[in-house]
């Protein structure tokens, strides 16, 4: 009786003392991102993306969770989530806004829980639990992946990757418990949210064979394999449903002649750029600022310097079975999947700081833990300002993640910043110049965009230029800027052809719009428009609205037939759709012509 009394007396003031902490990283997240919280949707492609849930109930729900949809990701729990959320509240910004936020806040408890559970035989596992959250829920860096919607791919799929380590690391060594298997279902749904935890696998590898204490590596695999059949299990059924996808997708590009030429020339390059990268991001992390800034416009050199020193102390701590190099082969198969894509540049984006989110996990409690060991020496406990510094850091961390919260509040604010760290990318003049268009501020738009074209080629200044010499009536130009956007110019090396369905599309209904004001050149420009919505259709994935476009051009120039067979097509793929209902009246109309001539 005696006993159990006094042990409720030593873990109730445990249990209320993480309730406080709890709510304290939850009062300071919030205040953090308070202003993020009340932003507006983005022009990047938080607009798209609503898009795209908004017409789910028309352009069909598997395309909504990437069944038969013509792009490369596929992370349905995204956007099934972000179609859960606009159904329960509806199109208002501040609940996606929110959503986000939340989901931070609950990767930073669970970082909190993983290192006192990795600390369970230190008394102060707690605290620096609590200090990693604390660095982590503050860190300048990853407001990027909270203050934006379409970040939040990153966001969910660090929770089910921590969830996984969680029940990993708590579960006994039997191969059959259902933890393991708990966490291999995390794992999967990870992998269903975004790609980029798909080396977290080699993690809890690395930590099985950290805890034997054979020195012969053969012998520790032997012991630990079973319990790394059920994360093999979820990665072969991962891979199946992406090898099929892709090989559906390539037998109907083959089909249609529509197949991207993408060269990848393996060489010395592809390393060089990939160490490159990963010191970087590294220095990203330790020194964050200016963010918005990225690799391409300073010198390499000094980060492949970083980014190899990281890889040889983390060879050495692997070597040694040194308890650092957990958590830096975490951080390194983190970061894995960007810098596989730093060689072609793809994460050498200005606003690029979102792929270092599920890194900067593991990065603090690498450093937390290294600050451990250094702050427990003698030495340290001699220099008076050792424990206050950690504070001071934060305070700048919380300083600057509330000012980069602010400018995450409207598009023109984070555009202003993104165009003053980038004024010579192409890709940010013609973003900004978007950006302008929406505002109404058509002229300063078209300067911005015509820049970025001088720089570069960029496929979407060239559609906004066209657009803005077709509204002028200058169809000749405008159809100059389309056909450069659908076939880029020599000095692209990585892709001949653009299959974009919008170029297409505006290239039809160019011609379309030609043809009336031409008329003695009117059927030519009713062929093209007719070729033009055929590709446009192939690229798209057979997208039925574009087959109803390409009846009425039919129609326009006098063929009967074919404009009845595509109507009926229309109509029997989408009866319920307003184009769908049309094209069942179209469709009696042209039957009715057909018999009378």
């Amino acid at each position: 009786m005696l006993d159990f009394t006094s042990k409720k007396m030593v873990e109730r003031p445990l249990v209320v003392r993480e309730w406080f902490l709890v709510l304290f990283l939850a009062f300071v997240t919030l205040g953090i991102y308070y202003p993020a919280i009340l932003g507006e949707f983005f022009t990047m492609d938080d607009l798209i993306r609503m898009n795209s849930i908004l017409n789910a109930s028309t352009e069909g729900f598997s395309e909504l969770i990437g069944i038969g949809a013509s792009n490369a990701y596929r992370r349905p729990l995204t956007l099934l989530t972000h179609y859960f959320i606009y159904k329960v509240t509806g199109d208002q910004a501040i609940t996606f806004h929110l959503f986000n936020v939340v989901l931070h806040l609950f990767n930073g408890i669970l970082l909190y829980f993983l290192l006192k559970l990795y600390l369970k035989d230190d008394s102060k596992g707690s605290v620096y639990g609590f200090f990693a959250a604390l660095f982590f829920l503050l860190h300048p860096v990853n407001v990027e992946s909270v203050a934006w919607i379409s970040g939040n791919s990153g966001v969910m799929a660090t929770s089910f990757i921590l969830l996984t380590l969680l029940f990993h690391i708590s579960s006994p060594g039997r191969q059959d418990h259902w933890r393991l298997w708990a966490a291999a279902a995390f794992y999967l749904l990870s992998l269903l949210t975004k790609e980029s935890g798909l080396m977290m696998i080699l993690v809890v590898v690395w930590f099985d064979l950290q805890q034997q204490s054979s020195k012969r590596l053969v012998d520790s695999i032997m012991r630990c394999y079973q319990r790394w059949i059920p994360y093999g299990t979820a990665l072969g059924c991962y891979m199946l449903i992406r090898i099929s996808e892709s090989l559906w997708h390539w037998s109907r590009a083959t089909s249609r002649g529509s197949i991207l030429n993408y060269s990848f020339d393996p060489n010395i390059d592809v390393l060089l750029k990939s160490i490159a990268g990963l010191g970087f991001y590294l220095r990203k992390l330790f020194w964050p600022w200016p963010l918005n800034f990225h690799i391409g416009q300073i010198a390499t050199a000094p980060y492949f310097l970083i980014g190899l020193v990281f890889l040889l102390l983390l060879l050495f701590w692997m070597w040694r079975r040194r308890w650092p190099s957990l958590w830096g082969w975490s951080f390194l198969c983190g970061l894995a999947p960007v810098l596989a894509l730093t060689f072609i540049g793809m994460s050498w984006t200005p606003v690029a700081e979102r792929y270092v989110y599920l890194s900067s996990i593991f990065f603090v409690i690498l450093v937390i833990l290294l600050l451990r060991e250094g702050l427990s020496r003698p030495v340290a406990a001699k220099v008076r300002w050792a424990g206050v510094l950690p504070l001071i850091v934060l305070a700048i961390f919380a300083t600057s993640a509330t000012r980069r919260a602010q400018l995450w509040q409207t598009s023109l604010g984070l555009m202003d910043d993104t165009l003053r760290q980038s004024p010579q990318k192409s890709v940010v003049l013609s973003s900004y110049g978007y950006l302008l268009s929406n505002l109404n501020r058509v002229e300063e738009a078209e300067t911005y965009c015509r820049k970025a074209l001088e720089l570069e080629f960029n496929a979407n200044a060239a559609m906004f230029l066209g657009h803005m010499e077709k509204s002028r009536k200058n169809y000749r130009e405008a159809e100059r800027y389309y056909l450069e956007a659908a076939w880029p110019s020599n000095n692209v090396k990585k892709f001949v052809r653009n299959f974009n369905p919008d170029i297409y599309l505006a290239l039809a209904e160019l011609h379309w719009n030609w043809a009336m004001e031409d008329e003695e050149n009117s059927g030519e420009h009713y062929e093209r428009a007719v070729h033009f919505y055929r590709r446009a259709y192939e690229f798209s994935g057979k997208k039925t609205f574009i087959l109803y476009m390409l009846a009425k051009v039919h129609l326009e120039q006098g063929n009967l037939e074919e404009a009845r067979n595509c109507f009926r097509q229309v109509f029997e793929e989408k009866p319920e759709t307003y184009y769908g209902k049309a094209a069942a009246k179209l469709m009696h109309i042209t039957a009715a012509k057909t018999k009378e001539s």
